[in-house]
């Protein structure tokens, strides 16, 4: 009788370590601090692109760069479907990854739609399966704007907080 006790007790704290562990990774993914908002930072695809003086430019060349890598490619993929040579495994991947890049575009499209709805000049969003960047033509973002993109990126796409970048340029 001992012995089973012991068991027992020994369970009850797993389920409670299991239940806090859970817990403190839900607040982690609902948690308005996870977002970084930095006047200077670029997300990871825009890097590679010069960035002009025009205020325009940066926008500009972003979606024309971000545009170009995407139908390279939907080429490459296009290929592979065409291809009689292409297993039927490399077939069906090629078809899922047009799929999920069409995805991409239409969250991209809807995020900064509605950003530039809540009063932003401009905004551009780089979506994929890593997350979520978003750069916001602005002086600079307080922590409510940051909150407020947030919510606009979540609501479209489902990504987890931790996995959105929010950053401004003027």
């Amino acid at each position: 009788m001992k012995n089973l006790k012991g068991k027992q007790i020994l369970l009850i704290g797993l389920m409670l370590l299991v239940i806090v562990a859970g817990y403190y990774r839900w607040t982690q993914n609902n948690s308005d601090e996870a977002v970084t908002v930095t006047s200077d930072t670029l997300p990871a695809d825009a890097e590679a692109s010069p960035v002009s003086e025009s205020d325009d430019s940066y926008f500009i060349t972003a979606r024309r760069d971000r545009d170009s890598a995407r139908d390279k490619s939907m080429e490459v993929w296009n290929d592979i479907i065409l291809k009689d040579e292409s297993s039927p495994e490399a077939k069906s991947e090629a078809q899922s990854k047009i799929s999920q890049n069409a995805e991409y575009i239409e969250y991209e499209n809807r995020i900064e739609s509605l950003v530039r709805s809540k009063g932003y000049e401009d905004c551009i969003a780089f979506v994929d399966e890593s997350g979520v960047s978003a750069v916001v033509k602005s002086d600079g973002l307080t922590a409510a704007d940051a909150a407020q993109i947030k919510d606009i990126i979540v609501d479209q796409t489902g990504t987890a907080v931790s996995n959105i970048k929010i950053s401004s340029k003027k």
